[in-house]
């Protein structure tokens, strides 16, 4: 039996910024909308505990030993760009309420523990804009093997990594927008790609 199996999943946006829409100001200036991303050289990888290089994060921590989950989130911050054909450059940041993420159905069994992990996370500057959504159900057992079954949408990238004791993280899915052709129009739904996976 092994002590202690981490599940981590996060979201991340592998572009530097991302151009939204444009409009035209009052004074009849046509502006662009951009949103910051997490670094076009952002890789898929377990290794961003102490790095703000994501949209969303969970860390979950099932310790074995004393049948207890932890369960950690967070939610990167927000900058938007705005530039306008008058020469001006506006730049705002903003946080979601992580409260948008959850985790609940915590059920042990002798050998395993299932919990259910959610996120519908939206853009905190535009209330009408589409959300990272996902749902993905939890079976974490004691040899340190890991299924996930859910949905998720097609934007941004998403990861899920498990880390068993002091063993090396290994990635158990990975969603590519870039290799799917997906942008920020797929955020709207809640959810087109299905997950079922064991790692």
């Amino acid at each position: 039996m092994v002590n202690r199996v981490i599940v981590r999943t996060t979201t991340f946006i592998q572009d530097d910024w991302v151009w939204a829409y444009s409009y035209t100001d009052g004074a009849g200036n046509s502006c662009d909308v951009y949103y910051k991303g997490d670094g076009k050289n952002r890789p898929f990888t377990y290794d961003t505990l102490n790095q703000d290089l994501w949209r969303t994060a969970q860390h979950i921590i099932v310790d074995f030993t004393n049948r207890t989950v932890t369960p950690y989130k967070g939610v990167g911050a927000t900058t938007r760009k705005v530039v306008c054909t008058d020469g001006t450059t506006a730049t705002e940041q903003r946080t979601e309420s992580d409260t948008c993420i959850s985790y609940y159905n915590e059920t042990w069994s002798t050998s395993y523990v299932k919990f259910t992990m959610k996120v519908s996370c939206g853009n905190p500057f535009e209330d009408l804009a589409g959300k990272i959504d996902y749902t993905f159900d939890v079976w974490v057992w004691n040899t340190g093997d890991v299924h996930v079954e859910g949905i998720h949408d097609g934007f941004p990238m998403y990861e899920i990594h498990k880390k068993v004791d002091d063993n090396t993280a290994v990635e158990i899915y990975r969603h590519d927008y870039k290799v799917t052709g997906e942008g920020l129009s797929s955020l709207y739904g809640s959810g087109e790609h299905t997950v079922n996976v064991t790692g």
